[in-house]
């Protein structure tokens, strides 16, 4: 089998911009972020683009500059961030630097007569240790902040940064004075005068909690926000800054697993969740006016648009095409970022009359194939699952690839890069998406299913999944299982069971119990699983078991050395195990990535290589082509 139809569309999707948010929206422009690859540095470049609308409504970019954050200043000029200087883009597109400052700004907001802006600062590690390791190259830790990715990025202190961008003035500045044992998570948002900060706390059992203070022009902190079963982050602030929406967590309980829904808090500093008992994950985006919020909410196979009417209490759908990504509104327009599996990402602005505009779409290569939705009921839950199969368009399939998503808590609801299906489609497989337990979209029950279960509920039904696509399509067994983090786990944990020919996994976690010690999130693991130390045979009975690839099977491993997520030793460890148990078993190690593979020569390397291994291990015969026309429905379980 040839890889050759995979590599042409793999050449047009690396070189592809990836429209990514939208940090600007005004009367007649919209600011959208997009990651520009460059491929003489081999990285993604944070880029700007404006589009202003003319006359007939159409809307053409008029500018783009290098840049991470932004904000609209006097309702026709923007100020961003590019690297550590502020600048100003008027009306007429030319830029005006504003001020330079010391670390990477994280955040900036407009005020009525003042830009603000929240820096990181860049500390010397000589500033944070103790005298006894003076002149050692060394990055110190006191508390539960260790970490390997605070070493890797050097991190220090915030400092707020105020400025009038319409005077040659000297911007003023000053360092929030935190209460004890918190820092900043970067998130920054105005309710009525006070400026609103977004705080950590890092405690010694491992666990973190998110909060909120309020600082004004000296530092000092002026009230906190901790609430004791809620964790309040994504600060959204209402436009005349009367209100603020937050994505509200809850903590989780015993046997509880966490949900999410939105709180709003006004300038009295009273809290309020809103649609706390529902399971659609809801989290605020927007302001329509003062008393309209916007949330996304996950449902099923897309991510959909509610709109809030805080006046009435009642809520609506927001009819948009697609799995919403970015909000942004400015009086009676909002704009929206979508994208889905067989769609690039796209912006359009929406009246509220209902017309529709086109303002920006991510170009993409023509897809190779055709996406259909999988019904995937479990019996053992009483959740109806599903997934997407992608089928090429020319010729019979020659083998079934299955790719399980990270996290766990995602789904396969947007266009994608990283883990495309388009590739293998184009090079002739049928590629089988599935969405197990702890998957979004499916509700509290389809969480329930596979909390503190990853192995025992996840794994099994995961499986049967599998089984069932292989009867919905006559497929004997899948040529390949495959996936990334969560994914990888996957992939490695059902492979006794399904017997692939191959088995893909990226930066895949393997002793639950060592990873949860050592990763940068491990507050995460603590939540699900517990204490590492006193709850060992929670996280052991859930690891992967050491023989689950049988022997023969040809298997790929990869890690980002810089993963802060899931240390890269899980996979040495994984591939010295693998080969002394008669596994073909291959490492391959990227030094300058993370969690995910971003730079676009190794993330093409990776699905060459996997490309190849794929054409080596397909039966001569292929597999026939899928005997079912449109969506496809089977039983998981039963």
């Amino acid at each position: 089998m040839s890889a050759g139809g995979g590599t042409t569309f793999l050449d047009e999707l690396v070189r592809e911009p990836r429209l990514s948010a939208l940090p600007v929206c005004g009367e007649n422009l919209i600011v959208s972020r997009i990651d520009v690859p460059d491929p003489r540095a081999d990285r993604l470049n944070p880029t700007l683009v404006c589009h202003r609308r003319g006359p007939d409504g159409t809307w053409e970019p008029v500018w783009a500059a290098r840049g991470t954050v932004a904000t609209l200043v006097g309702g026709e000029s923007v100020a961003y961030a590019a690297g550590a200087e502020i600048r100003l883009r008027g009306p007429d597109g030319v830029e005006h630097p504003l001020c330079r400052v010391d670390g990477r700004v994280v955040a900036l907001l407009a005020g009525s007569d003042r830009l603000t802006c929240l820096v990181q600062q860049t500390h010397a590690s000589s500033s944070r240790v103790p005298a006894t390791l003076g002149g050692a190259d060394v990055v110190w830790f006191a508390d539960s902040s260790a970490s390997l990715g605070g070493v890797r990025r050097a991190e220090g202190g915030w400092r707020v940064v105020q400025l009038d961008p319409t005077r040659s003035t000297e911007p003023h500045s000053f360092v929030p004075r935190l209460p004890a044992g918190a820092n900043l998570t970067g998130e920054a948002a105005w309710l009525g005068d006070e400026l609103v900060l977004g705080t950590v706390y890092d405690l010694l059992d491992g666990r973190r909690r998110f909060g909120l203070v309020t600082v004004d022009a000296t530092g000092s902190i002026g009230r906190e926000l901790r609430v004791p079963d809620i964790d309040l982050t994504g600060l959204v602030a209402s436009p005349e800054g009367r209100r603020l929406a937050c994505l509200g967590t809850s903590v989780p309980v015993g046997d509880e697993h966490p949900v999410q829904f939105p709180c709003l808090i006004d300038t009295d500093w009273r809290y309020t969740p809103v649609d706390r008992g529902d399971d659609l994950w809801q989290q605020p985006r927007a302001w329509s006016g003062e008393d309209v919020l916007l949330c996304t909410a996950e449902d099923g196979p897309v991510r959909r648009l509610l709109r809030h009417d805080l006046r009435t209490g009642a809520r609506e759908p927001f009819e948009v095409a697609g799995s919403v990504l970015d909000v942004a509104t400015h009086g009676t327009r909002t704009v929206v970022l979508t994208s889905a599996l067989d769609t690039p990402p796209s912006v359009r602005a929406i009246d509220d009359d209902g017309s529709t505009e086109a303002v920006e779409r991510a170009g993409g290569p023509a897809l190779p194939g055709r996406l259909r939705r999988l019904t995937l009921p479990d019996p053992a839950t009483g959740v109806e699952f599903g997934g997407w199969l992608c089928t090429p368009d020319d010729r019979p399939p020659a083998g079934l690839v299955v790719v399980f998503h990270g996290g766990p808590l995602k789904s396969w609801t947007d266009w994608a890069w990283r883990w495309s299906p388009w590739p293998w489609v184009a090079a002739g497989y049928q590629v089988a998406l599935l969405e197990p337990p702890m998957s979004l979209g499916y509700g509290n029950a389809g969480i329930a299913a596979g909390w503190r279960q990853w192995r025992t509920g996840i794994g099994a039904v995961a499986v049967e999944q599998v089984r069932a696509v292989l009867r919905l399509t006559g497929v004997p067994a899948p040529l390949a299982v495959m996936g990334g983090s969560f994914g990888g786990y996957l992939a490695l944990l059902t492979a006794a069971e399904l017997a692939p020919r191959l088995v893909v996994a990226h930066g895949a976690p393997v002793d639950l119990r060592q990873t949860a010690s050592v990763s940068d999130v491990g507050w995460q693991w603590i939540r699900e699983y517990g204490d590492p130390d006193t709850r060992r045979s929670a996280y052991d009975e859930q690891s992967l078991p050491y023989d689950s690839v049988p022997a023969g099977t040809r298997v790929l491993v990869s890690h980002g050395l810089a993963d802060d997520l899931v240390p890269a030793s899980e996979s040495v460890r994984l591939h010295r195990s693998l080969l002394r148990r008669s596994v073909r078993s291959e490492l391959a190690i990227f030094p300058t990535e993370g969690h995910p593979l971003l730079r676009p020569r190794n993330l093409r390397a990776w699905f060459d290589w996997v490309l190849a291994a794929l054409a080596a291990q397909t039966p001569l015969d292929g597999v026939g082509p899928v005997p079912v026309a449109g969506d496809l429905a089977g039983t998981a379980r039963g």
